[in-house]
């Protein structure tokens, strides 16, 4: 009897495993100035302002204006770009 193994999108791919649990562990950190906030959290709130906002948003702004230290605003914008560049994906979730 033959059948189909369904692969892990990573099978063979150690180098993307590393990026991909690397990159999660970098959303699971707290953000300077809100201990009690992740990266990923951050993430979530410029998204939804973006989706509410009538033209582009300023997210250095946004950030700059809640409180954010200058380390955040760049993160943000670092994953938003890669975000832009790379094939959209939703952010994981945040076990609500």
């Amino acid at each position: 009897m033959s059948y189909m193994r369904i692969s892990d999108p990573d099978d063979g791919d150690q180098v993307g495993r590393q990026r991909r649990k690397r990159a999660l562990a970098l959303l699971d950190r707290p953000v300077a100035n809100f201990d009690d906030l992740t990266l990923n959290d951050v993430l979530r709130s410029v998204v939804a302002a973006t989706d509410e906002c009538a033209g582009p948003l300023d997210i250095e702004q946004f950030l700059t204006e809640r409180g954010h230290a200058w380390q955040t605003v760049e993160m943000v914008l670092s994953c938003i770009t890669l975000v832009d560049v790379h094939v959209a994906s939703p952010l994981p979730p945040t076990g609500d």
